[in-house]
């Protein structure tokens, strides 16, 4: 399972939205976009 998981990742028939990014110095806000209800994605750090 875990297999075919990371075999549909790397093919790009899964994929995860992605809502915001953000640079690591600017985690604080990173964190309060996280909290925030109602997102349509997954929050990004930039390091």
């Amino acid at each position: 399972m875990f297999g075919e998981l990371i075999a549909r990742i790397l093919d790009g028939t899964l994929t995860l939205p992605v809502d915001s990014t953000f640079d690591a110095a600017d985690i604080v806000s990173a964190v309060r976009a996280s909290s925030e209800p109602g997102r349509a994605g997954k929050v990004l750090i930039r390091f």
